[in-house]
């Protein structure tokens, strides 16, 4: 029997043995969204060539985020099997410019699915695994279920290697402004990066490309905010709390839905042969 092509490895002979199914990939999530700014010198320092803090004062916007998702390929038949459909992440965002283009940049985000990291190495989202949970909301008033809206109170937590890397709260006071700094309100710049392991070339990876990630079809529900806690821990593996926060602003409630179809390429960083 023939090997038969998935999207991605592995391959079998039925087809469907690949981790991630092809694009188009359609999401939705319930996202606990913290603002905080972080120094510019700490920024810079995850930048990839070609992005430059978008600084004021000294100081970066940036956003830690923790996320519930639901996922699904055209045939949507992952529904019926939630444990390939649902995953929790952890995303941190910061504030980058393009030339004259402000943007996000993520350089580092966290998931419990091998599923959502693979689908993230190939948009340019340098996922990692990580324990993640969300405060639920349900449509029941109840002491056991947070209000969406004015009361409402939320947290996330990220824990890597059984310590605890980040933790965030909101107590939700009202709708949120307009320009809100939720997940979307920026392009979202990524770093596609694979190494190479041939002889002589570990210093000039495979692929190393900043894309421009493009979403579809993006729905955002009422963004409620109010005030917001966030801390980072030290952990010998990671960077993460390099990024202070150096001063929290507004946490933020809301649910997204989005279609994934494509990249474009923005510019590419492999240093010539």
């Amino acid at each position: 029997m023939s090997i038969r092509s998935s999207y991605t490895l592995p391959f079998g002979p039925r087809g469907r043995a690949g981790i991630a199914p092809r694009p188009p990939w359609h999401y939705a999530a319930d996202f606990l969204t913290i603002a905080f700014e972080a120094p510019d010198t700490q920024v810079a320092d995850v930048l990839p060539p070609g992005l430059v803090p978008d600084a004021r004062d000294g100081a970066v916007l940036c956003t830690a985020s923790f996320a519930a998702w639901q996922a699904c390929s055209d045939e949507g038949d992952e529904f019926l099997d939630p444990s390939r459909s649902q995953y929790n992440e952890c995303l941190v965002f910061v504030g980058a410019r393009l030339g004259d283009q402000a943007v996000f940049h993520c350089p580092y985000i966290y998931v419990d699915s091998d599923l959502s990291m693979v689908r993230g190495w190939l948009l340019g989202y340098p996922k990692k695994y990580g324990v993640v949970h969300t405060t639920r909301a349900f449509p029941l008033t109840s002491p056991a279920a947070p209000s969406l809206g004015p009361s409402g109170r939320f947290g996330g937590t990220l824990s890597l290697h059984g310590r605890r890397l980040a933790e965030g709260t909101a107590s939700i006071e009202a709708q949120a402004e307009p320009e809100a700094p939720v997940f979307g309100s920026r392009p979202i710049i990524g770093r596609r990066h694979f190494a190479s392991l041939y002889d002589g070339e570990h210093d000039r990876p495979a692929v190393d490309e900043l894309t421009r990630l493009h979403a579809e079809n993006i729905q955002i529900s009422t963004v409620w905010t109010g005030p917001a806690t966030l801390a980072f821990g030290a952990s010998p593996t990671e960077d993460l709390d390099l990024l202070g926060p150096s001063r929290v602003l507004r946490g933020y409630r809301y649910s997204v839905a989005m279609t994934n179809r494509f990249n474009s390429l923005v510019s590419e960083l492999r240093p010539a042969s």
